[in-house]
Parts: C-alpha cells; sequence; structure tokens
C-alpha cells in the first residue's frame, strides 16, 4: 500500500512525487512487501528487498526538488511521467544524486513520443553510474544508438527487465550488430524480458536466433500500431488488427510469429 506525503519534505508544486511505498511483484512473481510461505503455509521470513521507495516524477519541478530532498535517500525506483519530456541533463542529474541506489528506472512513451530527446551520451551516463538497475525502460528513444545499447550490456549485469523502443511514426536506431552480445556473448545474464519493439533495423531472424539461443529470454518486437481512428480504419481494409505487426515468444500464447 502507498504511504502518504510526508510533510515539508517536498513544495506543494511537487508534493505528489514523495516517495511512494509500494507492494508489487517482483520479476519472480513473489510480492516484495509479503512473507515467502513455508511448506506448511505458515509465514515464513520476509525477503530482504521487502520495500521499494518508488517516485513518479512529471514536472521539472518535481525532480529539482527531489534530488536536494531528504527523502531522495530512500528512492531505489523512479519513473519519469509521460509529459516530462526528459532530456540527458535530467538522467544525469538523477544518477549523479541517487544513480548507485536505484533498482528501477522508466521514462518515455510510445504514445506522446516522449523519450525521443535523449541520446547515447545519457544512457551511457546512466549504465557508468546505476550498477544495481534490475529495470530499464528506454521507451520512444529513437536517438539511442548499438553505442548506448552496448553500455547497458556492459554495465548493468543485473538487469532483469529492459526496453528499448521507437514509437510508431519514428523508428528507433538499434541493430541486429547491437543485439549480438545477447546472442553470442552472454550478456546480461540475468535478462528475462527484453522490449524492443519499433526497431526498424532489428531483424525477424535475428530475434529468432536470441531467443532459441536465450531459453529464459521473453522477447517483444516488431512494430506497433498507431492510435488513431485513421490508422484503425486502414488496418481495417487491409484486414489487419492491432498488433500483428509484432513478434517474439512475449505475444501469441508464447509462440514466436
Amino acid at each position: 500500500m502507498a504511504s502518504g506525503p510526508r510533510s515539508g519534505s517536498l513544495n506543494p508544486a511537487a508534493k505528489e512525487f514523495v516517495p511512494q511505498v509500494a507492494s508489487r511483484p517482483s520479476a519472480s512473481g513473489v510480492s516484495e512487501d509479503c512473507a515467502v510461505p513455508r511448506a506448511n503455509g505458515t509465514p515464513g521470513r520476509r525477503r530482504s528487498a521487502s520495500r521499494r521507495s518508488h517516485v513518479f516524477l512529471t514536472n521539472h519541478a518535481a525532480l529539482d526538488q527531489l534530488l536536494v530532498s531528504p527523502d531522495a535517500s530512500s528512492i531505489s525506483a523512479v519513473t519519469f511521467g509521460a509529459g516530462f519530456h526528459v532530456r540527458d541533463e535530467h538522467l544525469r542529474k538523477l544518477a549523479d544524486a541517487i544513480g548507485p541506489q536505484l533498482r528501477s528506472l522508466r521514462l518515455g512513451d510510445t504514445d506522446t513520443g516522449d523519450g525521443v530527446f535523449v541520446t547515447d551520451a545519457a544512457v551511457k551516463h546512466v549504465a557508468a553510474k546505476c550498477h544495481g538497475l534490475e529495470e530499464l525502460a528506454l521507451e520512444a528513444c529513437v536517438g539511442v544508438t548499438d553505442a548506448g545499447f552496448s553500455a547497458v550490456l556492459n554495465s548493468l549485469s543485473s538487469l532483469r527487465e529492459l526496453h528499448l523502443t521507437g514509437h510508431d511514426r519514428s523508428s528507433g536506431m538499434l541493430t541486429c550488430k547491437g543485439l549480438s552480445p545477447l546472442i553470442h556473448g552472454g550478456a546480461l545474464p540475468n535478462l528475462r524480458q527484453l522490449y524492443i519493439t519499433d526497431q526498424i533495423a532489428v531483424k525477424f531472424e535475428t530475434v529468432q536466433r536470441l531467443i532459441r539461443r536465450r531459453k529464459d529470454l521473453q522477447v517483444l518486437a516488431g512494430e506497433t500500431d498507431g492510435d488513431s481512428a485513421a490508422w484503425g480504419a486502414v488496418l481495417q481494409q487491409m484486414g489487419r488488427s492491432y498488433g500483428d505487426g509484432l513478434y517474439g515468444n512475449m505475444c501469441c500464447g508464447g509462440r514466436m510469429r
């Protein structure tokens, strides 16, 4: 359950962004704020990482105030809202201030295109400062290339979930070469979910090889659809449905198509 704001920790414009302590499923499906039951059904010991302080940011003032707040030392998960318009400098500030303690970082939005101004430089900085990340979502980050992706692969060995996507109006810049360390080099051994949609240079055959090589990895790739009524009419005329351009082993009931 979320806790309420602590009085006096943030200014009124940013008060909704005081850390929210939330129970949420971990990648293994076990709630982070629950006791693990013994075989006889009685409560067991609590997991060590039982509570996560999660902050949602929707404006620049909230970020600036957060970074000087006493609560900053308790934050391990940050989500930039869809209207934040994230730039490299925002990620550098965050990584410099609380990077080592971050376990989850999410930004960008494929509907609004927020994330398009993020570049390799910021991703490399995050990779260098935030070694404990387990979840990294870079949505609609069409300016991030193989170089930024490589920095993530080389530095964030604890990652279990990774998103690097474009959006339905503009492709990202990831290529098949960028995926090679995952296929042949054993990069990110703990990775369980990979989202690489709207990356036009990533080919179906390469994703197939990745899935065959990494049996414990779920991948979603391919092209997403616009949400406009006009695009819906186009799909109908073509005899297609929303989601037909997606493939991998994370859709179609686990079947790769």
